[in-house]
């Protein structure tokens, strides 16, 4: 057999390997180690999935597309008034070596036949690391507000500060939706203040006093303006 021929063949085969061999989804991240995680290979896009040859060669696939993030976070305002912020939003992975190194259980997470991340191991990745980075940010950010903070500017400076915050960690956050929540005696005193505001900005402040405090001792009230009668003598 000619040489020609020889490296004919084993082109045609290589050919016929290579095109065998799966390719990284542009939705998936696929990290692996030759190393046993003491060090990372992120392939790109387009790239062939590694294969695995050595008892120390690992591979994870981890998605890279936005996740669906519900969380609910205990926390103290101004003056140690105590409440409730819910968000809602999204979170994706944009640096998978960090997100590893701040998520170390990923290694050893179990995995399908082709290495992707359980669904119920990435969930309690989420709640463990995702959710514990935004619920350190809420707790450092709320003792500084006061408890009649508006939601919207919760939602813009919670989102600024997590882009500071995160860029070590690996992840971003997205679409962030707040809501505020206190038990009732605290809802109802937030409502006196904005009432007393109200009355304030309008010139009548004492008078709301007066409203509030009949309101507050009686189901009901109902305020008449008084009427003058001028009367000629």
């Amino acid at each position: 057999m000619s040489n020609k021929l020889k490296i004919g063949i084993i082109a045609i085969f290589s050919l016929f390997f290579i095109q065998c061999r799966s390719v990284v989804n542009p939705n998936e991240w696929v990290i692996s180690t030759g190393t046993c995680w003491n060090t990372m290979t992120v392939s790109k896009a387009g790239d062939m999935i590694p294969r695995l040859y050595t008892a120390c060669d690992r591979m994870i696939i981890l998605p890279a597309t936005e996740m669906g993030m519900e969380l609910e976070c205990e926390t103290k305002f101004a003056n140690r008034v105590a409440g409730k912020v819910s968000i809602t939003g999204q979170w994706k992975i944009v640096n998978p070596e960090l997100f590893i190194q701040s998520a170390k259980s990923i290694v050893s997470s179990p995995t399908d036949g082709d290495h992707k991340i359980d669904v119920n191991a990435l969930e309690a990745i989420e709640n463990g690391v995702v959710d514990k980075i935004l619920i350190d940010i809420i707790r450092e950010y709320t003792p500084t507000k006061e408890a009649g903070l508006d939601e919207k500017v919760l939602e813009t400076e919670l989102g600024e500060l997590a882009k500071q915050k995160v860029s070590k960690r690996g992840v971003e956050y997205s679409n962030m939706s707040a809501n505020i929540n206190f038990d009732g005696q605290t809802e109802e005193a937030l409502g006196v203040i904005s009432a007393l505001k109200f009355y304030k900005s309008n010139g009548e402040e004492e008078f709301g006093k007066e409203v509030i405090k009949a309101k507050a001792g009686a189901p009901h009230i109902t305020v008449q303006p008084q009427i003058t009668v001028e009367t000629e003598e």
